[in-house]
């Protein structure tokens, strides 16, 4: 009996760790690409955040509450969304309006960030973790030199501060 329950469990795990890296948008073992060209409605807004922010950190808090309140972050809905993690168009992406999963509003939140002159590529990297015994991505960003957590899809409807990140239950 123990020998099937090790069995099963290390299907799970390379199935939820490292085919759904492979098989999911944004979700992989590397850092995506992030386009040079983004929407114009978004160049402004990171126009005008960049123009009324005193550093990266302050324009990565604007972005941040950005996401987490224009793309809402829901626990349960990570089930019944299932199929929208598989979204690959980009346009789609940025014309959405309510849930989106964590791989997706990291990828939203990466390109604005690396959209700014606060932010680059190297600034940003992807991380995984497990919550709710699924898999699930949040980003660590390069402020003034030091790496900070930052969760929007995990944190936020967690009631924890931006610089921490959800994990486990």
């Amino acid at each position: 009996m123990l020998e099937i329950l090790v069995w099963a469990a290390g299907v799970y795990l390379v199935g939820m760790f490292a085919v759904l890296r492979l098989a999911v948008p944004f979700m992989g073992f590397w850092m995506y690409r992030i386009p040079d060209q983004i929407p114009d409605d978004y160049r402004r807004l990171i126009n005008e955040w960049e123009m009324e922010s005193a550093g990266a950190e302050e324009f990565l808090k604007k972005s941040y509450d950005f996401s987490v309140t224009y793309w809402k972050p829901e626990k349960f809905q990570t089930v019944s969304q299932f199929a929208r993690i598989f979204r690959r168009d980009l346009q789609g992406i940025w014309d959405a309006r309510g849930y989106l999963h964590c791989n997706t509003m990291n990828y939203v939140l990466a390109c604005l960030l690396a959209n700014s002159k606060f932010f680059t590529q190297d600034d940003i990297r992807i991380r995984h973790t497990v919550l709710n015994w699924v898999q699930h991505q949040y980003l660590q960003i390069r402020v003034n030199g030091k790496w900070m957590d930052v969760d929007p899809a995990g944190s936020y409807v967690r009631g924890l501060p931006m610089g921490q990140r959800a994990g486990l239950f």
